[in-house]
């Protein structure tokens, strides 16, 4: 796109291209972003803004690690020049050093928006430090916090100035992860500290913390305090059945559900578990899975097929689903999957095929169970690409496999792909877009 000199005699056109390339830059690649600031100045001011957007900085960076010996070293934030960093992270309390950290912040803290932070529980001073940085970011929108307890690992003396609050007033996001719920059990001592917040995502907490969290009160106590609308969950023990009270603590106010890190399973895993009984959401407009790009079957008894691990059960007698009664306005599904983040063998990575498979599964259980009532008010599907012209058809229940991997077991009927099509319209038959993953 060329702007001549007789573009300008257009009116308002100076007033609204700066509009257009804003809308336009949330659409392209980081590749296409840094294009973009070839083609002239008013692209360049655009795609700059989307770019240091989603640059994360680094507090101590790489390349000045800081000590209690450097502590005096001044600290050069040449790389802050010409923008102000908006997305922030801590990793490090041990050499987060008092005076240098308090000047990053005092220059900087006000533009920040996103904080990630590693917080070592096992330091008496954690609550103190969280309190600290409270009062030099007002304009903190989201916090995520990951428990870490390594031995030895001490917050320095932070002192939360006396005459500012220590609140983060607008933080309405919430991200909490521990490896155990015995160490996120502290976690509740940060209660206060956050007034306002309408979205929590979960991993690995313990669900008395969480049900403290949502409540804002005691136990005995009726119906939540805050009014939560988006509520992510993930935990690394099998059982998920925990998820029920906490679903029906939000379930009059919560407007998405997510669950994320779901691994995969053989179907057998699944024979005993309780699941996680949905109540009715009368404002629930999204439901989102995030799938775990692996497969458990390397360590099982030997079954080829998998589906994840997360079973659901509706109000209705034999688990049907009635849209209507128990999620009157939802709107959108999506199933994706997690990028490959450890090293594995290709065996132990989900197939494009098997990707689909396992969503396929997991909607025959659930949203597209044979016998659930029409989904009328669905209008997006976003799940796996189906690569072939049949599929396999995974049972929830059934014996444990007794065949011997990689020998395909048979546990899943092989269908054409035009049954899954037939079974979405004839229970969501008014889906007016549907998305596809792409290659994986």
């Amino acid at each position: 796109m060329e702007i001549t000199n007789d573009t300008w005699t257009i009116p308002h056109f100076a007033v609204i291209l700066p509009e257009i390339l804003t809308k336009v830059m949330t659409f392209l690649s980081t590749p296409d972003l840094i294009t973009c600031t070839l083609i002239n100045t008013d692209f360049e001011i655009e795609a700059r803004k989307r770019l240091l957007a989603q640059k994360w900085v680094r507090f101590p960076a790489k390349k000045l690690p800081l000590s209690p010996q450097s502590e005096t070293t001044p600290y050069n934030i040449t790389h802050f020049a010409g923008y102000n960093p908006r997305n922030l992270l801590i990793q490090n309390f041990k050499f987060s050093c008092p005076s240098i950290l308090t000047n990053f912040l005092s220059s900087h803290a006000h533009h920040v928006v996103n904080l990630k932070i590693l917080l070592p529980l096992r330091d008496p001073k954690w609550r103190q430090y969280l309190e600290y940085l409270s009062t030099f970011l007002p304009n903190l929108v989201s916090l995520q916090i990951q428990v870490i307890t390594l031995g030895g690992l001490n917050c320095p003396d932070f002192i939360p100035p006396s005459h500012k609050p220590r609140v983060f007033w607008k933080v309405r996001k919430l991200g909490l992860t521990s490896s155990t719920w015995a160490q996120s059990g502290k976690l509740v001592d940060i209660l206060p500290l956050f007034p306002n917040l309408a979205s929590l995502s979960s991993d690995g907490i313990d669900p008395a913390v969480l049900e403290k969290f949502l409540h804002r009160g005691p136990s005995t106590q009726v119906g939540p305090r805050v009014t939560m609308t988006r509520l992510e969950l993930s935990d690394p023990s099998f059982d998920l059945g925990h998820f029920s009270v906490i679903l029906n603590i939000v379930a009059g106010t919560l407007e998405s559900v997510k669950f994320f890190g779901m691994d995969n399973c053989p179907p057998h895993w699944l024979m005993n578990e309780t699941g996680v009984a949905f109540p009715t959401m009368p404002r629930l407009k999204v439901f989102a899975v995030r799938l775990s790009p692996n497969s458990f079957r390397m360590i099982t008894s030997g079954c080829s097929v998998v589906m994840p691990r997360l079973r659901l059960r509706f109000g209705r007698q034999a688990g049907m689903l009635v849209y209507p009664d128990q999620f009157p306005v939802l709107e959108k599904i999506v199933i994706s999957r997690d990028e490959i983040t450890q090293p594995c063998t290709q065996e132990e990575i989900l197939t494009r095929q098997e990707c689909f498979e396992t969503s396929a599964a997991f909607l025959y259980n659930s949203f597209l169970r044979a016998g659930n009532s029409r989904g009328v008010t669905v209008t997006n599907l976003d799940i796996p690409f189906p690569p072939g012209d049949t599929f396999r058809v995974i049972g929830q229940m059934g014996e444990a496999c007794a065949a011997g991997w990689p020998v395909d077991c048979g546990c899943g009927e092989v269908r054409n792909m035009s049954e899954f099509w037939d079974r979405v319209t004839a229970i969501l038959p008014n889906l007016t877009r549907y998305q596809i993953m792409g290659e994986i």
